[in-house]
């Protein structure tokens, strides 16, 4: 039986659809290993047929329901055991403690950085942004950038075989409704430039400014086309004769910089600023302010910067983040017992973890039992065994002071369960029942050599922060520290 996905996110002519198009697109690069359930308010037929294409069913939720209220009802349907998907601005941080109730693994889609972050992973694809922008709860793991570029899956195909070979056409498209009308302005400034290509214009199934439009381009001198409700397959063959393109910095300028030509970006929402910063900044695309003075040599710039962003290969990298998020509920923890002192021993005493460890030289039998049993009676000492389907796969100890307000923390892995990014969900999980079994919130430590980048990544991934790096016994270590409040695990 497949594992469940469910997304939210609401999409029309008011908000527009940008939310459900990314989220349709997330869901198509699951769909193959999940079974992908959309919950959303009031979707248009048109609408609820585009997110048939990716998802195995639609739930219509009403529209008049208080979203905490909506929240409470879905925990009656959730069983914990799924991956929850919020895609909105309505899923704050008091929707989310409703849903991470239910014990589901919880994703946030987000472009703004409003509110604090309860999810166990957080994606936002724009550039630019650091773990720094984020309020999040200990253990949020963050994915940010394009390389997490929510892409349909046709788009994608178009990226690893990017053709450069255009028509000279305009591509305009203002995302799924176009809600302030932008259009009729674009088209006039393109016309008050004497612009003479032909202008592709794509426009959405909450598109509602169509009278409007056919009245304009009645007496334009502008040459038109117009395109309604496009399949990706059909924006891609007007994207692919469009060698420039106008569109808000959103899902659009991204499928458009997949394929790859000169993009003029046009702001339409606030959320949108992140994205248009970054895009400009790093040249993948220029301000609709631009329009007709970029030069070859700053275009050819753009063109090869947005092939470096835009690889194609997106969806790999979150699909292994769903199974990673989805592994974790392969994992238990119970607290180390006299019988693990032999486990214990082999595992110092592997060859990398020795390598990793401050004094590298192996341990001998005898004094690991020593140390061993003197850590089962030392009441600020806390060592747990993690399992993997019941499998022991590795260790974390916390060694406390006294008073127990601070504790250093270590772990190492099993060898057969090294390098499948299981680290940081071990580790979560372990430092969740030990805050638990004692009672309060902690700062936790960290001392990890500098040469030893898998757990340097694991620390920062999970949210440490990095304190200083200075040398202990002649090894360089980093120093990292995180606070650990019990009402957040």
């Amino acid at each position: 039986m497949k594992k469940r996905v469910n997304f939210r996110a609401d999409g029309n002519s008011s908000i527009g659809l940008g939310h459900v198009v990314r989220s349709c697109a997330l869901a198509a690069m699951l769909r193959d290993d999940f079974e992908c359930h959309f919950f959303i308010r009031e979707p248009s037929p048109v609408l609820r047929e585009q997110i048939l294409e990716s998802c195995q069913e639609v739930h219509i939720l009403p529209a008049d329901t208080d979203y905490l209220e909506e929240a409470e009802k879905l925990t009656g349907i959730l069983t914990g055991e799924e991956i929850v998907v919020l895609d909105g601005y309505n899923f704050d941080t008091a929707y989310q403690e409703i849903i991470r109730k239910t014990g589901c693994k919880l994703v946030c889609i987000d472009d703004i950085h409003a509110y604090k972050f309860l999810a166990d992973v957080v994606i936002n694809h724009a550039g630019g942004m650091s773990r720094e922008d984020y309020d999040t709860k200990p253990f949020t793991q963050l994915y940010l950038g394009t390389e997490y570029a929510l892409l349909r899956r046709d788009f994608l195909e178009e990226a690893k075989n990017r053709s450069l070979a255009k028509d000279k056409e305009i591509f305009i498209c203002l995302g799924g409704a176009d809600i302030n009308n932008d259009l009729i302005g674009i088209l006039s400034f393109l016309e008050a430039n004497g612009v003479k290509e032909k202008c592709n214009i794509v426009l959405g199934s909450a598109y509602r400014h169509f009278e409007e439009l056919k009245a304009m381009l009645e007496r334009t001198s502008l040459q038109t086309e117009v395109i309604r409700n496009a399949s990706p397959k059909e924006m891609i063959a007007v994207m692919k004769r469009s060698a420039c393109a106008i569109c808000p910095p959103s899902t659009i300028s991204y499928e458009y910089l997949s394929l790859g030509g000169v993009l003029y970006l046009k702001q339409t929402a606030d959320n949108q600023k992140d994205v248009l910063s970054f895009f400009v900044k790093k040249g993948l695309a220029f301000d609709l302010k631009e329009f007709g003075s970029i030069d070859e040599t700053r275009i050819q710039a753009s063109l090869k910067a947005q092939a470096l962003f835009f690889d194609g290969r997106s969806d790999e990298r979150l699909r292994l983040i769903f199974e990673r998020l989805h592994d974790r509920y392969a994992l238990t923890v119970r607290r180390a017992c006299a019988d693990d002192v032999l486990l214990f021993y082999n595992w110092a005493n592997d060859p990398e973890v020795r390598a990793a460890a401050l004094s590298t030289a192996p341990i001998p039998r005898e004094s690991h039992i020593s140390w061993f049993n003197a850590k089962q009676q030392d009441e600020n000492a806390f060592m747990y065994v993690v399992s993997w389907n019941n499998d022991e796969m590795g260790q974390v100890r916390f060694d406390t002071e006294k008073g127990k307000e601070r504790a250093v923390i270590d772990y190492s892995i099993d060898k057969r369960y090294r390098n499948k990014g299981l680290g940081a969900a071990m580790l979560k999980m372990a430092t969740e029942w030990f805050v638990k079994e004692l009672g309060h919130s902690i700062l936790l430590e960290a001392v990890v050599k500098t040469d030893n980048i898998a757990s340097n990544r694991v620390f920062e991934n999970l949210g440490f922060q990095f304190i200083e790096q200075r040398s202990i016994t002649g090894a360089l270590c980093n120093f990292y520290t995180c606070l650990i409040n019990i009402d957040e695990v």
